[in-house]
């Protein structure tokens, strides 16, 4: 059994609105949509894009030409070594403070005990005793060659150990051959001290030497008072 055919002829109706209204829809959204970029467009322009130019340029160019040698390179300090020797110490220094007059050594203020006058033969109790190891200096022999004589007279301060302290020419006859051998042999002589109120004292004394044949040597103490 076939439908009727106005039941065919309404079911194509219905296709043909649903369509049409289908069309309506998508051509209603085109509209609108085609609205809304035009307002989008008008309302905002576009920015103009310019091209961008870039150069590129040498570094040559903007330097001078300079040598080398004007740019010191610069030197690398050197390391220091490690010594195993260990450094020498610092010498300390320790500063003495200056005595004030009040806080100076009373040493100074006290006159030395030490007789320092050098006593003559009539000044002394007992004068010293003085002898060398030879009995007379050495003839030189200059003056023995040419027969020259003559005459030295020396002085002879002894401390108070009976030490030569010095010795000196007072007088030489003729001068030039006789002062050397002099000296040398009076200060080799070994003396006792002088005596003064039981204590020693230090003395002084001349010797005459008389270079001739006989040589004779003559103290002064040992003369004729």
């Amino acid at each position: 059994m076939t439908a009727p055919r106005y039941f065919h002829r309404d079911r194509r109706n219905q296709a043909l609105r649903v369509s049409f209204a289908v069309l309506l829809s998508i051509v209603a959204h085109l509209i609108l949509i085609l609205g809304v970029s035009g307002m989008h467009t008008n309302s905002v322009p576009e920015p103009s894009l310019r091209p961008i130019e870039a150069r590129l340029v040498s570094s040559k160019k903007l330097e001078p030409d300079v040598p080398a040698a004007a740019y010191p390179i610069p030197q690398r300090a050197p390391e220091p070594v490690e010594s195993s020797e260990p450094l020498p110490k610092e010498p300390e220094v320790v500063s003495t403070p200056s005595p004030t007059p009040a806080e100076s050594s009373p040493i100074a203020a006290v006159p030395s005990t030490v007789d320092q006058t050098f006593y003559t033969w009539r000044e002394v109790d007992t004068p010293a005793k003085c002898k060398s190891d030879r009995s007379e200096p050495p003839y030189p022999k200059a003056a023995e060659d040419a027969n020259i004589r003559g005459r030295v007279i020396i002085e002879l301060w002894v401390d108070e150990i009976g030490k030569v302290d010095d010795a000196t020419v007072i007088e030489a006859d003729p001068p030039g051959y006789f002062e050397e051998v002099s000296l040398a042999f009076h200060k080799a002589m070994r003396c006792t001290p002088a005596m003064k109120e039981g204590k020693p004292k230090r003395y002084r004394t001349r010797f005459a030497v008389e270079f001739g044949r006989p040589l004779i040597v003559l103290e002064e103490a040992s003369l004729p008072r």
